[in-house]
């Protein structure tokens, strides 16, 4: 049902906007318990002792180790896009899933 403007009678949406009016969804139902705030406290209320700082620190100096490549690339690929499904590794893990669903 289009929306018209007083006595003019002239509409003020389109048929795109007709469409959201009509779909709009229903009131929200009023709330009837209090909204529970998140509290900082409870959730770090006990500090792990793991090695890292309690408070943020200047960082001062930075070390940076750089790794070189592998010296041995793995010589056997594991693409297997080319490969029939039935050889594929995930057709057997789920051909022998399918066998016993009950197994281990």
């Amino acid at each position: 049902m289009p929306l018209t403007c007083g006595a003019l009678g002239t509409r003020t949406t389109g048929v795109v906007g007709d469409r959201v009016l009509d779909g709009l969804l229903p009131h929200r139902r009023p709330r009837v318990s209090t909204r529970k705030a998140r509290s900082s406290v409870s959730r770090y209320a006990e500090r792990q002792d793991d090695g890292r700082p309690d408070t943020s620190r200047l960082v001062t100096d930075l070390d940076v180790t750089i790794l070189g490549p592998d010296p041995d690339p793995p010589t056997v690929s594991h693409d297997d896009r080319h490969t029939p499904a039935a050889d594929r590794r995930g057709q057997r893990v789920l051909d022998l899933l399918h066998a016993d669903p009950d197994g281990p």
